[in-house]
């Protein structure tokens, strides 16, 4: 086996000597260690208990998890944003919209707040249209809790919900617009050319 210097360099280098005699290429005498199976297993520790604890839904492979602030729950709301809360209340927590349409909010981070017939927060929506040149889809970096968001395929909206309950194509010259829509979501997504650029949330009805 390879001795070191002093016992500051096997410290200072301990990750490497490990790397050695596990490959067996230790220079000095090329001896390697092997660990048996049974030394192996007993050197993991036992995983931790997890009861009572629920660990957090990940985003599918690939797709870029959003915080907290910007974070999507289809039928619940916006970050600490609910559906139901008052106009007023969405202010609080958003602060002041860039601009208001009606009695609905819109704000410059590529996103909108409407309120229902009651006047609480009934409907969000996310990006633009037709396409993303719209400054809205580039301007919005909120995701669903399954990582959807602004350029999301059509595959991975259904690798994240399923097929949706309803489908429909529009051509706009050269350009497909795809809505896709789920019910027991209460929400819809909208791609141009097979890339999300819009996406509706409503209050469960």
């Amino acid at each position: 086996m390879c001795h070191a210097g002093s016992r500051a360099r096997v410290f200072a280098f301990r990750a490497v000597a490990i790397l050695l005699l596990a490959t067996g290429a230790c220079k000095k005498g090329d001896v390697s260690e092997k660990t048996s199976p049974a030394q192996s297993n007993a050197a993991k520790p036992a995983p931790e208990a997890t009861v009572g604890k629920t660990a957090p839904t990940p985003a599918p492979v690939g797709l870029p998890e959003a915080s907290a602030d910007l974070m999507i729950q289809p039928e619940v709301g916006l970050g600490k944003l609910r559906f139901g809360m008052t106009m007023n209340e969405a202010k609080d927590i958003l602060g002041e919209p860039a601009s208001t349409v009606g009695n609905a909010y819109q704000y410059a981070a590529g996103f909108g707040v409407a309120p229902g017939r009651d006047g609480s927060v009934a409907v969000l929506m996310f990006g633009g249209l037709p396409d993303s040149t719209n400054p809205m889809v580039g301007a919005c970096k909120h995701r669903t809790t399954k990582g959807i968001g602004m350029g999301s395929t059509e595959e991975e909206v259904v690798r994240a919900y399923g097929p949706p309950s309803q489908q429909a194509w529009e051509n706009l010259g050269n350009k497909q617009l795809t809505t896709m829509k789920y019910a027991d979501l209460s929400a819809e997504f909208k791609l141009c050319n097979g890339r999300v650029v819009h996406m509706t949330f409503k209050r469960k009805s």
